[in-house]
């Protein structure tokens, strides 16, 4: 569907529905669930900025000694992807432990103006704050393991320097599924479920991490990213949902 909600012949790209969700945040049956993602995720963006800026420097410091400092500009480059990731995992998991329940709303919200397949009941705000924050707790133990394989990677002599391209990949990646998990967690689904139903999008899931990687480097419009991936997200899934609730 599109975002009037009429049929589409086809689902957008991840990039497009991206850009949709920026589009979104203006609409006035959203603005309210907005702001308060809006200025959680200012908070903990400028956290994450002053970590990754401080990272670099620590792990440069700590990987080459002074008299070869020169090394760095060779390393600099899996340096920057290592913190990238570890930025990544901190700023993701932090945001939806902390906005998840608001986050959620707006992706519901989403969802309902899009017309898009009607979630099943919650349980409560009590119900749903406990399912939400154990599908968390096993969503952070996917990302360590992806986190984990890309510093493996990097540590290996020879192979080091594609920890740097992997890195992107896989951080996009996780971001696409921290996306996910609010629309797709209105329709109960579990982790395994959300990553098939990736999976199955994969190009255009990958392709919609990677313009939010992007959007993340941009100085005011990362600002908003948070609430627009959600939005963004919420239309990716609903124009890839059935009239039922199951993935296709």
């Amino acid at each position: 569907m599109s975002i009037a909600g009429a049929p589409a012949a086809r689902p957008r790209s991840g990039p497009a529905c991206l850009v949709a969700g920026f589009a979104m945040l203006a609409r006035p049956g959203l603005r309210r669930f907005v702001i308060l993602p809006l200025a959680g995720n200012l908070v903990l963006l400028l956290l994450a900025a002053f970590g990754v800026v401080w990272g670099i420097d620590a792990a440069l410091a700590a990987w080459v000694p002074e008299p070869a400092g020169w090394l760095r500009w060779l390393l600099y480059p899996l340096a920057v992807a290592a913190v990238l990731v570890i930025g990544l995992l901190a700023f993701s998991v932090l945001a939806n432990l902390l906005l998840g329940p608001f986050l959620g709303l707006l992706a519901a919200r989403v969802i309902a103006l899009l017309e898009g397949p009607a979630p099943p009941r919650g349980e409560g705000f009590l119900g749903d704050l406990l399912r939400d924050a154990g599908m968390e707790l096993r969503r952070l133990g996917y990302i360590l393991l992806c986190t984990a394989g890309v510093m493996v990677l990097g540590m290996i002599p020879g192979l080091g320097l594609l920890a740097a391209p992997l890195g992107l990949v896989v951080a996009a990646w996780l971001l696409a599924l921290e996306s996910a998990a609010h629309p797709l967690g209105q329709y109960r689904m579990p982790l395994p479920a959300q990553l098939a139903f990736l999976r199955r999008h994969r190009s255009a899931a990958l392709g919609f991490g990677l313009a939010a990687l992007a959007a993340l480097t941009v100085p005011l419009l990362n600002l908003f990213l948070l609430p627009a991936a959600v939005c963004g997200m919420s239309c990716f899934v609903v124009e890839r949902l059935p009239s039922g609730s199951e993935p296709v």
